[in-house]
Order: structure tokens, then sequence, then C-alpha cells
């Protein structure tokens, strides 16, 4: 590996990194996210390849030394005249021990995982915490690689393990950094179930403070999490509860996309107050029609990619409501995103909201007695063609998944395989209302 001719250390380029996600609102933690900067970047005439972020990102791994001429462009990008500038300023404003003492903490390894795979197997907790601890400056970006490759490893090691449940789960959700990584990750994926959500309910929630940097975005995810996890248990006197506290304390025209971090917040916030107004309180259809305008407004603030998510959510409260035919406002949207993102039959970016989308939309045709006429045969053909990486991992997309296979196969036998699949993917979940929906969605 040749030796770059300019001077660098890790702490500094994860400082640039850290300043230009920050000025473009793009926090990067998949391939996906590397084209919207991109995108942006050469909107003001700054032009990186989606693959050169990623590398830079450490999305795709990579041991190749960083360009003088890519450090260049994001230090100009930031404001700085070039990247020598920006380091000189950097090694000003830090402590010159932790420059020299720059040993490059921010690349996790596979050992270092695979040590803590076996520590929380063997049930030596106090190694896995204290290695924990030790990383967690490095996991301060809860979107990172390096979040996503740790969260995934205490989720997986973690499901089975009651001990491990019982131990390491008031460890993370006390522990601000660790809590913001792993809940991001593990449960926020659609994959609530029940000893998440008494978590988030008798610990997360308690360790949450007013003077924490996300305060806000978090209690409104946490009491989000708590009333999905009672809508889909069918408990509507818990989801009542909880949806009072929030839409008491939080006015829904002050939550945007200009006051929250990311889109997960902002849309469960509104699909739970689409769905505590339209399926507690009844509201008219004047409240809706205020609804859909507001989304709509919304969703032109925000990158495509970040649309499919709200979308996604936003579509579902719709059809838990019953309103199918304000569904169809978005339906436009809905085709743009299958003709932009199924690619030769497969997902080319955000399969889970995809999923989630082609579901409710074939939900509200069918109960509209509208034809799929403009379904792109793409969505057809992924019965044949598994797209989701994850689809034997059971949570609701997985369902959804299953669900979408029944929907567009004529074969009866593997209709029933695909509905029974789907069935049980929600089962595991607990998500009863998503059964009923599987049910009615083929009766």
């Amino acid at each position: 590996m040749p030796k770059p001719k300019y001077d660098y250390t890790t702490f500094s380029i994860k400082k640039l990194l850290d300043d230009v996600t920050k000025k473009s609102g793009i926090q990067i933690h998949n391939i996906a996210d590397c084209g919207m900067l991109s995108g942006i970047l050469s909107k003001e005439g700054f032009q990186i390849s989606d693959s050169t972020l990623a590398r830079l990102f450490k999305v795709i791994a990579s041991k190749s030394i960083p360009s003088k001429y890519t450090l260049d462009i994001l230090s100009v990008y930031i404001g700085y005249q070039h990247w020598d500038n920006f380091y000189n300023e950097f090694r000003k404003e830090n402590d010159e021990n932790a420059v020299v003492n720059d040993f490059k903490s921010d690349l996790i390894s596979n050992n270092e995982l695979m040590l803590l795979k076996f520590c929380i197997e063997d049930n030596a907790f106090n190694p896995a915490i204290n290695y924990l601890n030790k990383i967690s400056p490095l996991l301060a970006n809860p979107y990172s690689a390096d979040s996503f490759k740790v969260a995934n490893q205490l989720g997986y090691s973690i499901r089975n393990n009651q001990n491990a449940q019982k131990t390491l789960i008031p460890f993370i959700t006390k522990n601000e950094i660790i809590r913001d990584m792993f809940y991001t990750w593990w449960v926020d994926m659609d994959g609530l179930n029940n000893y998440y959500a008494g978590y988030i309910k008798n610990s997360y929630l308690k360790h949450l403070y007013p003077n924490d940097q996300n305060f806000k975005q978090n209690e409104i995810w946490a009491y989000c999490m708590l009333m999905y996890h009672a809508l889909y248990a069918d408990n509507l006197k818990e989801y009542s509860k909880n949806a009072y506290y929030l839409f008491n304390k939080y006015k829904a025209e002050d939550i945007t996309m200009k006051d929250l971090f990311t889109s997960y917040p902002f849309s469960r916030f509104h699909a739970n107050h689409i769905i505590y107004n339209g399926l507690i309180k009844n509201v008219d259809n004047k409240w809706f029609d205020k609804k859909v305008l507001f989304i709509k407004n919304e969703l032109l603030q925000i990158p495509v990619l970040s649309q499919v998510i709200v979308l996604s959510q936003i579509v579902e409260a719709f059809v838990i409501c019953g309103k199918f035919e304000i569904v169809l406002q978005f339906i436009e949207d809905y085709y743009f995103f299958l003709k932009k993102y199924l690619k030769k039959n497969r997902f080319s970016n955000e399969e889970d909201s995809l999923i989630k989308l082609i579901f409710y939309f074939h939900f509200a045709f069918r109960e509209l007695g509208i034809l799929e006429q403009k379904i792109y045969q793409q969505v057809v053909n992924l019965k044949n063609k598994p797209s989701i990486s994850i689809e034997n991992y059971p949570h609701s997309y997985s369902s959804f998944y299953w669900s979408m296979k029944q929907f567009y196969t004529q074969n009866p036998q593997e209709k029933k395989k695909y509905f029974n699949k789907a069935v049980q993917h929600a089962s595991i979940i607990n998500n009863k209302l998503l059964i009923k929906l599987t049910r009615k969605s083929i009766s």
C-alpha cells in the first residue's frame, strides 16, 4: 500500500466526513445513501461517485487510502480551501496526543465481533460490557457501518439468550451511545416483539433525559414503537393511552422533517397520528384532507429514498383506518418508486419500504375493486426471484414479502405456501393486525 503524499489521521478524516454529513443532511449507512450524497455534491459542482463515497464511509470494506483529490473536494464542500487547510485547522483544535496516538480505532474488525459473539454465547457478560464501553466512542454515529455491524452482532447473539437479554439490554439502554446504535438498527426495523417493547417501556424511557442530544426524537420514537406494539397486539386501550400522552405533548404541525434527525421518527409519529384520529377518534374527511396536504408538502422537502420510507408508514396508516380512497392520492408516487427502484425483477434500493408499499397498495386496490392493470411486470416476476436479503428472519417486512409473493402467484399450492409463511412470520412477532390483514387480502 503506497504511502499517501499528504498528512492525515483517521480522526481527521472522520471529522471531515461528520462535517459533510452534517451539511448535506444525509446520514450514510448504505450504498443508496452514498448515491444520494453523490447527487447532492453533483448539484453543487463536486463530482464524487457513490462507490468512492462508499469506500470512504466504510459502507464497502476497503483498505485503500483516500485520494487527495477526494479529500480536497469534500473540504471545499464544507467551506475550506483544500484538505491541507482543513487538516491544519483540525490539528490546532484537537488534542495533539489524540492525533499522534491515532490507531485507526474507527475500524472494528470481524475478529473483535466474533469474540463479542463468543463472550455472549458463553454468558461472559462482563468482558462483553467492558468491550462495548471501550468502543462506544466509535459508535457515536448510529448510522455508521461500524454501528450497523455491532448492533447486528448484539441483536443476533442475544435474541435467543434469556440471560443475555436480562443482563445486556439494561446495560444497552443505560448507555446513550450504545442505546441509540442498538435500537436504531435492531428494533426500529419493524422487528418489535414482546421483550423489546417491555424494555422500551421499563428501561429505555427511564434512561432518556431532557438534556440528551436527541431527547425529543428519541421520546417520540419510543412512544410510537409502544403504540405499534399495542396496535399489532390488538390492544387498543394501551394504544390509546400512549397516543394520548404523545399527541398532547407534541403538536403534529410542529413535527416536521426540518425538526427531526431522521425520517423514521417523523413518519412513525404522523402514521400513528392518522391511526389514532381515524381509528379511535373517528375524525371527519376534512381532517384527512388537511393531513394529506401536510404529508405531500413534507415529501417535497426530503430526498426520494426518504420519501419511500415515509410513504410506506403513511399508507399503512390509511389502510388500517379503512381510508382506501386516500391511498390513491399517492398512486403516482407509488408507480414512480416502482419504476425507479425495481430493476430486472429485483429491488435496487429500499426493498423493505417498497415491499410494504406493494402490500398496502394491493390491499387498497382489492378493497376498492381496482384491477392492478398498471402494476409493473417486475412486481409480478418478484415471486420467482426473492429479493429481500433477510426473508427468513421473522419481522413484519418478511411477512409483507411472503404475502406479496402469494398475491401474484397463480399456482394454488404455491399461494398457500407463501400465505402460511406470511402468517407464520407475523405470528412470531405477535402481529395480530398483520395476520388479520393478510387473511383478508386473499379471502
